[in-house]
């Protein structure tokens, strides 16, 4: 969860390809920004250092209210949100 930065900073250029998940504190799958992924410090090294040309988002289950292709379409809005953020502080900086 939240140590994923820590993990991937000693590794600049090698996480070419990253799958996204998000989990509750119990390890729960939750919607992406629901849980304990710091995604905002994690796309800015990704993109920073981490050599990243793809993020694959998986959602294995579906919270309750959403249909699978509902599921999906949040997922990847909230992941856009995310990337629009990052970049929007990256040009700042």
């Amino acid at each position: 969860g939240g140590e994923v930065v820590s993990l991937l900073e000693p590794y600049p250029g090698r996480a070419r390809s990253v799958h996204l998940e998000d989990h509750a504190p119990d390890g729960s799958v939750v919607m992406p920004g629901d849980g304990v992924v710091p995604f905002g410090p994690l796309l800015e090294l990704l993109f920073a250092t981490g050599g990243t040309e793809w993020l694959i988002i998986e959602q294995e289950r579906h919270p309750d209210g959403y249909t699978a292709l509902e599921s999906v379409e949040e997922c990847l809005r909230r992941v856009q949100g995310f990337l629009t953020e990052t970049y929007a502080l990256a040009k700042l900086a």
